[in-house]
């Protein structure tokens, strides 16, 4: 799998009567579009995770990341260039073909994106600075 760096944003959700939702969001830049517009740029790709966070994910994240004072903050916390693998799998059944991205969130704390055909589709028009690149790994049976 080919290693790169990648934002994430994440941010707790109060909800009335409810829990706290935990949003995630992964952004694979576009590097030939301005970055200096936070929230604006819509040449980025944004994911999401196949899996939720919890509240523990959550917390650890940002204790380990050194912002654990700030964990009331509404509005999200934003962190660069952080690890992530990327790639082109096969599912085992079909034959057909994911690409994902596997992200650091914090020391031995990952989530999987995966991105939707038109993200696929879309790659053509966005530089990334790399390319997913099919590996030769085992299928994955859903």
């Amino acid at each position: 799998m080919q290693q790169v760096k990648v934002d994430f944003t994440l941010r707790a959700v109060q909800r009335r009567g409810m829990n706290p939702r935990y949003e995630l969001n992964v952004i694979l830049k576009d590097i030939n579009a301005d970055q200096k517009t936070f929230g604006k740029n819509y040449s980025n790709i944004e994911l999401q995770p196949a899996r939720p966070l919890e509240m523990g994910d959550y917390q650890l994240i940002l204790n380990e990341r050194g912002l654990g004072d700030l964990k009331q903050n509404s509005k999200g916390f934003r962190i660069t260039d952080a690890d992530a693998e990327v790639g082109i799998g096969t599912y085992a059944e079909t034959g057909d073909k994911y690409y994902f991205v596997r992200v650091e969130l914090c020391k031995d704390l990952y989530r999987t994106c995966y991105l939707s055909e038109s993200q696929i589709r879309n790659l053509k028009y966005v530089d990334l600075g790399y390319k997913f690149k099919e590996e030769d790994i085992d299928p994955v049976v859903e």
